[in-house]
């Protein structure tokens, strides 16, 4: 699994930045060197992401469109999230990389790795030393985020076929690790402590925005 990149919004690339300007600016070059000096700036970027013609291009184009794939799940996610109550690009943006970063390791949660097994994951825990903990705290709330996200109805079956747990014990094991990973002291070395303590918070609300999400724009089974 690829590295998250936490904040992508105050760090957009360069044909980001070209696919929003030209798709809010049209052909006007003064507009365009506006949107571009706002969009670079963290105190404004925010601001123009949210405006409702970006999501809208996107959505309504039938061509293909030169954005990345983490800038085309932000909109999307954020979105979501905001239909749900949770007005937070932070929390947006984290999630959208967790998207990213699993489309481009070709998750399926089929394959052998894709099912989360919290008996193997506690016994990781146990036999990892105190340094290693957050890195599998955050690697839990991730793979169980994208999988109750994406895939709820692959858990309802497994659930109903062989009794395995559904989305509910999945919710509080997830809650756990992002609370988890929130307390441990790299967090704050990092500053990821508020990050995880909201997605810990607020974990079943979005796993909710992104199975509303999956069924109406995401195909990814």
């Amino acid at each position: 699994m690829s590295k998250i990149a936490i904040e992508y919004r105050t760090h957009l690339s360069l044909s980001d930045l070209h696919f929003i300007t030209m798709a809010l600016a049209g052909d006007s070059q003064r507009e365009a060197e506006s949107l571009f000096s706002l969009l670079i700036d963290p105190s404004t970027v925010d601001s123009i992401l949210d405006h409702p013609s970006l999501l809208d291009k996107v959505l309504t184009s039938i061509e293909t469109l030169p954005l990345s794939p983490r800038l085309y799940f932000y909109l999307l996610t954020r979105r979501s999230l905001k239909n749900s109550g949770l007005d937070s690009p932070e929390l947006a943006d984290y999630v959208s990389g967790v998207l990213e970063s699993f489309l481009q390791s070709g998750f399926r949660p089929h394959a052998q790795k894709g099912v989360f097994y919290v008996v193997d994951w506690l016994k990781q825990l146990e036999n990892s030393p105190e340094g290693k903990r957050y890195e599998l705290y955050v690697m839990a709330g991730n793979h169980l985020l994208f999988l109750t996200g994406i895939f709820p109805k692959f858990i309802e079956k497994r659930r109903q076929r062989r009794g395995a747990p559904g989305l509910a014990f999945y919710d509080s094991v997830a809650r756990l690790s992002f609370r988890s990973a929130a307390a441990h002291p790299f967090s704050r070395k990092v500053a990821t402590e508020a990050l995880y303590a909201e997605m810990a918070e607020a974990f079943p609300e979005v796993r909710n925005a992104l199975n509303d999400l999956s069924d109406r724009l995401i195909t990814m089974d």
